[in-house]
């Protein structure tokens, strides 16, 4: 299971129901650092942890199976397009990476901000 995907449904699961980590973390009997982890993909989750969490989410595990393959194949593919890309020069290269940008949501944003921080150091 990929740990960053899983945290990242999680964290959309949670907030699809309007739940803030703090009372999620209490909900599913764990650390609001440790969820946190697992929202962004740094902990893995037990399989009982994750029977937890599906119960709070009123979600199956194997409905959160088939949401977590889906979202990868969908990955997957997008990379697949990428590489596919007739990207030209770096001009059309940037233009088109700052309307992805431009379309993101503020959590989107910060997300990705967080990403690429990490690569710098």
């Amino acid at each position: 299971m990929n740990n960053t995907l899983a945290g990242k449904l999680v964290k959309e699961l949670r907030l699809d129901k309007e739940l803030s980590m703090s009372e999620f973390s209490k909900r599913v009997e764990i650390s609001q650092p440790s969820l946190s982890r697992i929202e962004n993909g740094n902990q893995e989750m037990s399989f009982s942890l994750l029977i937890k969490i599906c119960r709070e989410l009123d979600i199956s595990v194997s409905e959160f199976f088939n949401r977590l393959e889906n979202t990868e194949q969908l990955l997957n593919e997008s990379v697949k397009e990428i590489d596919n890309a007739n990207v030209n020069t770096y001009l059309d290269f940037e233009s088109k990476l700052h309307k992805m940008i431009d379309g993101l949501n503020n959590e989107q944003k910060k997300a990705l901000f967080a990403f690429l921080f990490s690569l710098e150091k």
